[in-house]
């Protein structure tokens, strides 16, 4: 019996740890999600003041993507 109580606070103390570095990793997360979403503002806001365009049109991203199929070759 004392096997088995053992077992399960070593199973609690490691759903506690995996608890914690589960909502570590979720508040890491959220922060580089906001980052990016800054940098994504900051760069359109940038390019729409000065009338550049932000995204390859999509013949130049065909394009691109033909240039890769014929390297591999």
């Amino acid at each position: 019996f004392m096997k088995l109580q053992e077992s399960i606070l070593k199973l609690q103390r490691e759903m506690k740890d995996l608890r914690y570095l589960d909502i570590s990793l979720f508040c890491q997360l959220l922060s580089l999600h906001e980052a990016v979403q800054e940098y994504k503002t900051t760069i359109a806001d940038r390019f729409s003041e000065t009338g550049s365009e932000y995204s390859l049109g999509s013949a130049s991203y065909m394009g691109s993507m033909s240039s890769l199929n014929d390297d591999s070759e």
